[in-house]
């Protein structure tokens, strides 16, 4: 009889336990799991604001150089027009060149043929550069002016061209500009993410969708390495909308976060370890609490029926 009553008493608890268990395992990663999309959305509303500041602050610097190169062929044109001999010598161009601080200067004539310069580029025709003959409406628009805006390697040059005003023809000229360069590494948005995880583990990057590769990365190590994830796993990824998916990480099975945002993906890969923190420790304070809680109860049972037998 005291054993049968024992054996319900274990079976009974242990079915109880199982039952507690599983639903305090759903539910609460059901809590986890909403809890870390809402910290999610946090961090990447934080990103995409720290990206539109980070792009008008470039669109700012870059308006400011682009009007102080404009202003500087233009000059080039008037002075051209009062001495139109004088500035096809290239002595001339060259102290010219140095005077106002730019790499080279480029003058066509009607057809757009370099005719004078400071580059070894006499003769070329801008029809066959992609980046010249984006200038060749000068040669019949008195008041056009254009600036083009290039990053190679790292370093920012612009090519401002305006028109002639002496003769049919395109001046152009091209500026390296360090305080270009350095402008944008400092408020581009390589650093909107640096350092910015999430919770203790995760991280945070930028994936530029042309390249494949990483803009912004918590690791800066990363910036500029081809993303190891494969486009196919962003099933939204020419939509507006976000999605997640689940997959290891250097060995670490981990939830990954992206939102598509205009030409870039932003990314948060969060260890499974983290996004359940909180389920995992009652899972596992239950598994522990559970036990000593039944041999406590039996215990009890067991000193009342002797209690009751010696009565």
């Amino acid at each position: 009889m005291r054993k049968s009553v024992y054996k319900f008493i274990l079976i009974m608890f242990i079915a109880f336990s199982l039952i507690v268990i599983n639903l305090a395992f759903y539910m609460i990663g059901i809590i986890d799991m909403s809890s870390m999309s809402k910290l999610v959305d946090k961090r990447f509303a934080t990103v995409q604001k720290s990206i539109d500041n980070s792009n008008n602050e470039i669109d700012s610097i870059i308006a400011q150089v682009s009007e102080d190169n404009l202003i500087k062929a233009k000059a080039i044109s008037i002075m051209m027009n009062q001495s139109p001999k004088a500035y096809l010598d290239s002595e001339e161009l060259e102290e010219t060149r140095i005077a106002l601080s730019v790499d080279e200067i480029s003058i066509t004539d009607e057809k757009g043929i370099v005719i004078a310069g400071t580059s070894p580029y006499l003769g070329q025709d801008f029809h066959n550069s992609d980046i010249e003959k984006q200038f060749l409406s000068a040669i019949d628009n008195k008041s056009y002016t254009n600036v083009v805006n290039i990053k190679t390697d790292g370093i920012a040059s612009q090519y401002a061209g305006v028109a002639r005003l002496d003769k049919p023809g395109v001046i152009l000229i091209k500026a390296t500009s360090n305080y270009l360069t350095q402008a944008i590494k400092l408020v581009g948005i390589s650093n909107v993410t640096s350092g910015l995880s999430t919770l203790k583990k995760g991280n945070l990057a930028i994936i530029n969708k042309n390249s494949w590769e990483y803009v912004s990365h918590t690791d800066e190590t990363n910036i500029g390495k081809t993303v190891q994830i494969a486009k196919t796993q962003f099933k939204t990824i020419k939509a507006t909308e976000k999605g997640k998916f689940k997959m290891k990480i250097q060995g670490v099975s981990s939830y990954v976060y992206y939102k598509n945002y205009n030409e870039n993906i932003i990314l948060a890969d969060i260890p499974l370890s983290e996004v359940y923190t909180r389920r995992n420790y009652v899972v596992v304070s239950l598994i522990i609490a559970l036990p000593i809680l039944c041999l406590i109860a039996i215990l009890a049972i067991r000193k009342k029926m002797i209690d009751y037998k010696l009565e």
